[in-house]
């Protein structure tokens, strides 16, 4: 199994709760609506901590941590490189996500 680990930060001008129910509420459902994440994802999970918490901690640089699981890498690179994946879900993160401040770990 290979696990993608997903540090993530919200756009400047966002708030952390408005950030959370994005990631929650539309990015989560619309991501799953994708046959290719139906296809090669194994396990999608979201963590939030509140903000007041999160500043006290080591992760209080980010706003929450998305955890994508996969069989092998091969299903890693073909989720990535689907057409719909880039049409519609990088769209998508830049409109809550802070791309370049986002910290991405695999491991297997």
């Amino acid at each position: 199994m290979i696990r993608l680990t997903i540090f993530l930060r919200r756009c400047s001008g966002m708030s952390h709760e408005e950030f959370v129910w994005y990631h929650v509420n539309k990015h989560a459902p619309l991501f799953r609506s994708l046959p290719e994440v139906k296809i090669y994802v194994r396990r999608y999970l979201q963590y939030h901590l509140p903000e007041e918490i999160s500043k006290k901690t080591a992760l209080s640089e980010y706003d929450g941590i998305t955890e994508i699981w996969f069989d092998d890498l091969e299903s890693v690179y073909k989720l990535f490189a689907a057409d719909a994946y880039k049409r519609i879900i990088l769209t998508d993160q830049e409109k809550f996500m802070d791309l370049c401040e986002s910290v991405v770990e695999i491991s297997k």
